[in-house]
């Protein structure tokens, strides 16, 4: 038996195929351009990440500033600063995630039951047409429904005979908005991936479930989002890996003063420092520190999906 399995040729599976190339050259050649700005705009700059262990000086560059080893890293993890600005991010990241993940997944289940097209075509484009506005246009929105003086809502409640709130100077009423802005400028445009993952489920699947007797509800709930779950896996390993990210063009056009204690992400305070023009070396180490935990977070929960064997890798 070991003799006839020895003489069974290993078929060697080649790294590189040249006809396979060929046929595909059409797609490569359209990808190239994806390949040059990924490697210009997110490769390249990685070898910044080396002031995080440097005393980096501004006049003397990276090749001329001294070398500091760890220091950075010290000083930012024995700066209560630092924890505080963690726990900011991490606050409004996991927040982030818990509110915005699920919204698209609603939203095109609900359009897919939608049986009039016009008016489906007229819903998709309105909750679409948010993700094409700048953040900036977006917060001159936000202090014109807010603003305490003259914001819309203000009026509406002064209106019927209600005082005036300070919705943009309060923590907790900042971050329903914050939460809810993030919702609306992104969800509709995460619903595509999940929309095209539904067209491609098998209509043959809700006839049958029709002639069973399934009601829309469960044909959802049993047929469109087990179809759906591999993308939605995906999704939520490739929203973790950003959990240490929070956006920071939304922070920057929505904070103030007063809510500031909440608001100081890593993303605002390394503007802030690269600005004034100070702590470069820190600043970079919390960034190298940032990068790092978004990637552990996203290898620890695509290894607690293998199970479900809708990992990423």
């Amino acid at each position: 038996m070991s003799q006839a399995l020895n003489s069974i040729p290993v078929v060697k599976r080649k790294i590189f195929n040249k006809r396979i190339f060929r046929m595909n050259i059409v797609l490569y050649t359209m990808f190239l351009p994806v390949m040059v700005q990924f490697f210009i705009f997110h490769i390249i700059p990685m070898a910044g990440y080396v002031m995080a262990f440097q005393d980096y000086k501004m006049l003397d560059g990276i090749s001329g500033s001294p070398w500091t080893g760890l220091y950075n890293f010290h000083m930012m993890f024995t700066n209560p600063v630092f924890r505080r600005i963690v726990l900011n991010t991490l606050k409004l990241s996991l927040l982030g995630i818990a509110v915005s993940f699920p919204m698209p997944i609603v939203i095109a289940l609900l359009l897919n039951e939608v049986r009039s097209m016009s008016y489906k075509k007229i819903t998709q484009t309105a909750v679409f047409m948010p993700h094409f506005l700048n953040w900036t246009v977006v917060g001159t929105f936000v202090i014109m429904l807010f603003s305490e003086e003259t914001g819309l809502v203000n009026t509406f409640i002064a209106a019927l005979g209600g005082p005036r709130r300070a919705f943009l100077y309060n923590e907790n009423s900042w971050l329903v908005i914050y939460l809810g802005t993030g919702v609306w400028k992104s969800a509709g445009f995460g619903s595509v991936l999940y929309l095209a993952a539904i067209a491609g489920v098998s209509l043959d699947q809700y006839e049958a479930a029709t002639l069973d007797g399934a009601s829309r509800i469960q044909k959802t709930w049993y047929i469109t989002l087990p179809s759906i779950l591999p993308i939605i896996m995906i999704k939520l390993i490739m929203s973790v890996e950003s959990v240490m990210n929070v956006g920071f063009e939304q922070i920057y056009v929505m904070t103030n003063n007063a809510v500031k204690n909440s608001t100081n992400v890593i993303g605002l305070y390394s503007y802030n420092s690269i600005r004034e023009g100070r702590n470069f070396g820190v600043t970079t180490a919390m960034n190298f520190v940032e990068a790092g935990m978004g990637f552990l977070m996203m290898v620890i929960v695509n290894r607690l999906c293998r199970p479900t064997g809708h990992q990423l890798w």
